[in-house]
């Protein structure tokens, strides 16, 4: 591993380490230590050039999606306007953080539909949605 900034203590938060863990733990990488080493390795250097004092979630999240793509383009843009506006309000939630409530995203979902002037959605719809990340 390269000498760099981040490889301090304290750089990888405990949140970020159960993430990686989850990842990793998970088929199609099944435990493999050497994928979950890779990631935080490459995460730390992805963090380092954007300027960041610490790993975030992000990092891990932008480096596993380059790694190991499982949504398309054109998987995004067949969606439909509630599952789009449930998306964003997925990304915008999760932005600093491992994982997230399913009352959070609802909020999330509130605020992102009055932002952008879309007729709220009923509770029941986020239970039929099937979202992982």
């Amino acid at each position: 591993m390269q000498n760099t900034r981040l490889a301090r203590a304290g750089a990888v938060s405990e949140d970020v380490l159960d993430f990686v863990s989850e990842i990793v733990a998970d088929p199609p990488i099944n435990g493999d230590m050497r994928v979950a080493l890779d990631l935080l390795c490459y995460a730390g250097t992805l963090a380092e050039n954007m300027g960041a004092e610490r790993v975030a979630p992000e990092h891990i999240r932008r480096v596993y999606g380059e790694t190991h793509p499982a949504t398309t383009t054109q998987d995004i843009i067949e969606l439909d306007m509630r599952e789009k506006l449930a998306l964003y309000a997925l990304l915008r939630l999760l932005e600093g953080r491992a994982s997230l409530t399913q009352p959070s995203l609802r909020s999330g979902m509130n605020t992102s539909s009055s932002a952008m002037r879309v007729v709220s959605h009923p509770r029941s719809y986020l239970f039929g949605l099937s979202l992982t990340v």
